[in-house]
């Protein structure tokens, strides 16, 4: 353009490729499972030790990775690998399944 301005372009929203969802996922940026979310809601307590050990019986699968603490720990994970965060209790709880 010559009279110095410049051209906008209108910001397109990308979409989500419905085939790359996790069944049962949520809108949540900490959480992509429900199933996960309701284990880590029904078994969060009040004790970190007491936390963890009820969230990994109520998993019953040792493929899953289980982290409770008493702050939030960050960590990465593929698009496509199940993972819950949530805190209660001052407890922070992650849990992730990491596909391969």
């Amino acid at each position: 353009m010559t009279d110095g301005s410049y051209a906008t372009y209108g910001r397109k929203k990308r979409s989500v490729n419905a085939t790359s969802r996790l069944d049962g996922t949520t809108e949540d940026e900490l959480c992509n499972s429900i199933r996960l979310k309701r284990i880590l809601k029904t078994n969060l307590r009040k004790n970190l030790a007491k936390s963890r050990e009820s969230v990994v019986k109520a998993l019953a699968d040792d493929s899953f990775m289980v982290l409770c603490a008493m702050s939030p720990v960050s960590f990465s994970l593929g698009r496509h690998d199940e993972y819950c965060a949530l805190e209660r209790h001052g407890i922070f709880c992650q849990v992730a399944k990491f596909t391969v």
